[in-house]
């Protein structure tokens, strides 16, 4: 977009908090997965070491999410609150029901936005992402353009994350890119069953205030 960044930063997203067994889960998705690449007999695989993203360096649980939007930068705090504002509206008249989250049985690798990091990621269920997430980008589409009336088409477009890429992160590493990974970790299974999550509302960051914003009032 090539705005400077102005303080008034937000973004929309899905967030999910695992509880301690879908933790204790996804962890052992993970120690399988890292199982297969050491015994894959392939060296890329062999040297690669992960970190999840469900637990801190610590060990403390960290929250999981879905990005719908990439960073927003406003001009000003009323901008920023002016979006929340249509937002919540037209997320209310969509009248768009409560869903469980669902993922495709298949990792998919992407390299983060500065290309310094790789994301080991779970896709989101392709019929979830052609119809609810399709009306989900609509009505965030339709708040973005009233916020900002004198973008282009192509501009607000490229504020929303990729509808056909939607996915959740669980894990990433440092030193390779995924064009590195992605062919070789094509016939990797995730260790079934994959997690599913209940999603009533959407999250919007306000610098460190966290609005939740329902889908149905």
């Amino acid at each position: 977009m090539n705005r400077a960044a102005t303080g008034f930063n937000s973004f929309v997203y899905l967030e999910w908090r695992p509880s301690k067994l879908q933790r204790i889960h996804l962890t052992r998705v993970l120690v399988n997965f890292q199982a297969q690449c050491s015994g894959s007999g392939i060296e890329v695989l062999k040297r690669l070491k992960l970190e999840p993203l469900h637990v801190s360096a610590l060990g403390s649980p960290e929250p999981l999410h879905v990005s719908l939007t990439r960073s927003l930068e406003f001009s000003d705090a009323m901008q920023r609150d002016r979006f929340q504002q249509s937002l919540s509206t037209r997320l209310a008249a969509s009248q768009l029901s409560p869903i469980d989250i669902a993922f495709e049985p298949r990792f998919q690798v992407l390299d983060s936005r500065f290309k310094d990091r790789v994301f080991l990621t779970l896709p989101v269920l392709s019929s979830q992402r052609s119809h609810w997430f399709k009306f989900v980008y609509q009505v965030i589409w339709q708040s973005l353009r009233e916020v900002w009336p004198n973008l282009n088409d192509k501009e607000i477009d490229e504020m929303l994350c990729p509808a056909e890429s939607v996915h959740m992160s669980i894990a990433q590493t440092h030193g390779t890119r995924a064009k590195e990974l992605a062919v070789w970790i094509q016939p990797l299974e995730p260790l079934q069953p994959l997690p599913t999550w209940n999603v009533t509302h959407l999250k919007l960051d306000k610098n460190r205030e966290c609005i939740k914003i329902p889908l149905v009032t």
